[in-house]
């Protein structure tokens, strides 16, 4: 006779209050403006998350990369003295910030009147023993000195066993001694050797020992969220230089009050028009590496900055929270029933196969394993010999005495808990609680790591957003020259045929449209503009130029522009002229500008920004001002959209915390 098990399970935990869900808008125009959909660029690269906590501790989610056998995994990061505070995050929370801040590009395509409208494609504790009140004997020996190394904490977060250790700054070589402590005590270190973590020591720094709990396999491996105390984050990078690949992909966000900048590394702008407009993934990282490559390796792109908390549903959503809440509280007939909602609902997330592997969660009968069980959860309650296959080749099921219905669904619960749903509500609160969030991406190879990148705040700094969008002009009736010309928001113009982007990485341009030394105020002492350079270039190939109303970003204002108000001085903060009779000064009131401005040609596109300008992601995606809106939004039918290549190239790369080291200024400016 089967045994028919009824599963009633009640509410473990108080629901989260969940923020309202957001659905990224795609915007579709219609009557002679087409447009491509946003098409994101995707950065195969190893991820950290930092939240400076305002209250002297940061906290970092580090993703850890590793291909090997799992009994030589270990991985050290050096961390400042003080309590750190270590657990595991969410591989599937980065994967969903990763999307949601990916940068993207899209192509707004407008056709003239004469265009058909064609869709495009621990230490022990002491003790003392009782004297019966007898005064406690002298001290006749010398102290005993400190240990070499001291063990100030230990213990395991998720798939990791851990040690946070001491190394006695008065030994003559504390690195060679770390090195030593490390080997004998089964830390694979491989071709970590003194001299990377000497500096480390030098400077006060403790260092966590991480190795896979024994047992566990590299498929475990999962981030890492450390807690310590620091007034700043910071990336250790040099460490990692021992097995890094070439153009290593490191990719950041970092959360606080406002946005973030590379406090001793540059601030890079990309040339835009090296975008290959009609696939921007591409060539974007290729772009990266090379602008990077023109800031001596030490540079980032700031890709995106914005309120964080637009992010924290796509951490821990409201429908994550609404199946955990139908597992824990929902009625099942079998356990059968219980464990396949687990697996259909959470089997994605990481941490899933680690309660699997837990006996005390799931008790699975001889030969059958955690791996199995998920792959066919119906091949385990096979009755029938006949139907036995690879995945179960022991025994068949027998429903009276088999292990899994008698398994403890509370167990199982908090063990889902613990390694499942805390680490994304962890991740999520890192949201919840800031201000801002600011992602910043680059690529480098060994010899480049030679400094480590600090981060910092400037509340004066506009935010970025990650989508970029460009007018595509399309000339139908053309005979001779381009059939279309792009206006970037840069100021620049490309032009050419077909669909092939006409330039690319070997065209001589340079990488950077502009470099800046960003500070904790004001808007940062540019070491590299290029605009006026990209413009004559552009112009010389005869494949574009720059727009006719974009300053040089580098002149200095002229008095003369004005000579009734010489202190009347252009900000460059200010958006484009809409054209001559457009332009008042403020301090003059009502009164019409020098006559002389009469004479600079109108812009072609009122609408286009200076350079440097960020774009607003809800004009760049609704367009709500655009004067085909209100057509667009009464007749969505017949719009087409442009979409872009999928690909991009995996990078590799891996960091741990450490002090600030200085960073020789770059002085490289084209001429």
């Amino acid at each position: 006779m089967s045994k028919t098990t009824c599963v009633s399970l009640s509410s473990l935990a108080a629901a989260i209050g969940m923020a309202v869900a957001l659905a990224p808008t795609d915007a579709r125009a219609c009557g002679g403006l087409f447009c491509s959909s946003a098409n994101p660029v995707n950065q195969a690269a190893e991820r950290i998350i930092f939240s400076h906590n305002g209250n002297g501790t940061v906290t970092a989610a580090i993703e850890v990369q590793y291909e090997g056998p799992s009994e030589r995994f270990a991985w050290v990061l050096p961390v400042p003295p003080g309590e750190v505070t270590i657990g595991v995050s969410s591989k599937v929370a980065m994967d969903r910030l990763d999307s949601q801040t990916n940068p993207s590009y899209r192509l707004n395509r407008i056709f003239g009147p004469e265009c058909a409208q064609v869709q495009f494609g621990a230490g022990g504790l002491g003790a003392t023993a009782a004297n019966d009140g007898a005064p406690a004997p002298q001290a006749t020996t010398t102290p005993t000195p400190p240990p070499s190394v001291e063990v100030l904490d230990e213990g395991t977060a998720g798939p990791y066993d851990y040690q946070t250790i001491k190394v006695n700054a008065e030994l003559d070589d504390p690195a060679e001694v770390a090195i030593q402590w490390l080997g004998d005590n089964n830390y694979d270190v491989g071709e970590l050797g003194p001299d990377v973590l000497r500096p480390y020591l030098e400077s006060g720094l403790n260092l966590v020992a991480f190795r896979l709990t024994k047992g566990t396999d590299s498929g475990s491996i999962r981030p890492v969220m450390i807690t310590y105390d620091s007034e700043q984050p910071f990336i250790p990078i040099r460490p990692t230089a021992v097995a890094a690949n070439e153009d290593m992909g490191v990719k950041v966000w970092v959360l606080g009050a406002s946005r973030a900048i590379p406090q001793n590394y540059y601030h890079l702008e990309l040339n835009e028009s090296l975008i290959n407009w009609f696939n921007p993934n591409s060539n974007y990282n290729d772009l990266v590496t090379a602008a990077a490559d023109e800031a001596g390796g030490q540079g980032f792109v700031t890709e995106q900055s914005g309120p964080a908390g637009a992010f924290a549903e796509s951490m821990y959503s409201a429908s994550d929270e609404q199946r955990w809440d139908n597992l824990r509280t929902g009625q099942f007939q079998s356990i059968q029933a219980f464990l396949q909602t687990a697996i259909s609902s959470f089997s994605a997330y990481d941490g899933f196969i680690d309660v699997l592997k837990d006996p005390t969660a799931l008790p699975l009968r001889e030969g059958a394993t955690p791996e199995q069980f998920m792959a066919c959860i119906t091949c385990y309650f096979q009755e029938d010999v006949a139907v036995r296959n690879e995945a179960y080749p022991s025994t068949p099921f027998d429903p009276e005495t088999d292990p899994l219905l008698d398994m403890d669904v509370l167990a199982f619960l908090d063990k889902m808990d613990e390694l499942v749903i805390t680490p994304l509500v962890e991740t999520r609160a890192l949201f919840d609680n800031a201000s801002s969030v600011t992602r910043m991406y680059t690529t480098m190879s060994p010899d480049e790591m030679t400094v480590d990148p600090a981060f910092d705040f400037n509340p004066e700094l506009e935010d970025i957003s990650n989508l970029h969008v460009a007018d595509q002009l399309m000339e139908c009736t053309v005979v001779e020259g381009p059939e279309w010309r792009v206006e970037l928001s840069q100021g620049m113009i490309v032009e050419g045929n077909g669909t092939t982007w006409p330039l690319d990485l070997d065209s001589g341009l340079p990488a950077n449209f502009r470099i800046t030394q960003l500070a904790t105020t004001g808007p940062g002492e540019e070491i590299d503009a290029n605009a006026i350079m990209i413009g004559s270039m552009l112009t010389d190939m005869g494949i574009g130029e720059m727009m006719p109303d974009v300053a040089d970003p580098t002149a200095e204002p002229d008095p003369s522009d004005d000579p009734e108000d010489p202190s009347a001085e252009p900000d460059p903060e200010d958006p484009v002229d809409e054209g001559p009779s457009a332009k008042q000064d403020d301090d003059v009131g009502d009164d019409p500008v020098d006559e002389g401005m009469d004479e600079e040609p109108p812009s072609e596109d009122p609408s286009s920004e200076e350079p440097g300008d960020t774009m607003d992601p809800e004009d760049t995606v609704e367009d709500p001002d655009s004067e085909n809106a209100d057509e667009a939004a009464a007749t969505p039918e017949g719009c087409g959209c442009a979409t872009v290549g999928e690909s991009s190239p995996v990078r590799h790369s891996g960091w741990a915390l450490v002090g600030l080291l200085g960073l020789a200024a770059l002085r490289r400016r084209r001429r």
